[in-house]
């Protein structure tokens, strides 16, 4: 049978020495999202490769951070997911999660919603699988392994993965709010489902370090500043 979630022992028995390989395995145990290979007919990245979003997502009807639906149905994926990234002091509301996502041209894309940077890691038994990522100002890509490997990326730059050959699980860290746009408890509600909020002022001093243009747009939400000579 099928199972959508690790079990709770599953959870407990590895926290305590939780590693990438380990990680893999558990997302190898549940049943992934479709990879691009079910969707060779469609042109849209979304649709060539599903993806699973823990932690927080935008309500698309008031705009606000809510648990994400793939939270609700994985708690126990999601905490292991949160607590990997943790024990990296890596921290953002949110992952999204894939199985072999698409390489090259066919999955090039820019985050102009992220307000900060993102941090990515590869998990799987794989060859290839590089993040690429295109620099205006030396109009050339920077190609940077994440295989077991924590990298930070300014997501408003365009960004792909390499071709690859074998089994690549690709997670991405990023952010949709900050804290100060929700209550404590929506606070708490996030940190049980294994994720954190940063603040304002640490999503700007990030931003800036990584050299992203963003702005203020009410407490705790922000939009990017567009520069339109790229």
């Amino acid at each position: 049978m099928v199972r959508l979630d690790i079990t709770q022992e599953e959870l407990l028995s590895v926290l305590s020495n939780l590693d990438a390989e380990t990680l893999f395995q558990k997302l190898e145990s549940v049943k992934p999202p479709k990879a691009e290979a079910q969707h060779k007919e469609s042109k849209s990245i979304k649709k060539k490769c599903d993806k699973w979003y823990f932690g927080w997502t935008i309500d698309r009807r008031t705009g606000k951070p809510i648990i994400s639906r793939d939270t609700r149905l994985r708690p126990n994926l999601s905490k292991l997911i949160g607590y990997f990234a943790s024990i990296h002091n890596i921290n953002h509301t949110t992952v999204q999660v894939t199985r072999n996502h698409p390489p090259g041209l066919d999955g090039l894309h820019s985050d102009f919603r992220d307000f900060c940077p993102q941090d990515l890691i590869s998990v799987g038994s794989f060859t290839g699988g590089e993040s690429w990522t295109h620099r205006f100002e030396e109009n050339l890509g920077t190609k940077t392994s994440t295989h077991n490997n924590f990298v930070q990326m300014n997501g408003h730059l365009p960004h792909t993965v390499c071709p690859y050959e074998g089994i690549r699980w690709g997670l991405a860290y990023y952010d949709v709010a900050a804290a100060e746009s929700v209550n404590d408890v929506e606070l708490g509600l996030l940190a049980s489902a294994g994720f954190a909020a940063i603040t304002s002022e640490e999503a700007l001093r990030r931003a800036g370090a990584a050299g992203m243009q963003v702005k203020m747009v009410s407490p705790g939400r922000f939009g990017h500043i567009k520069n339109k000579n790229k």
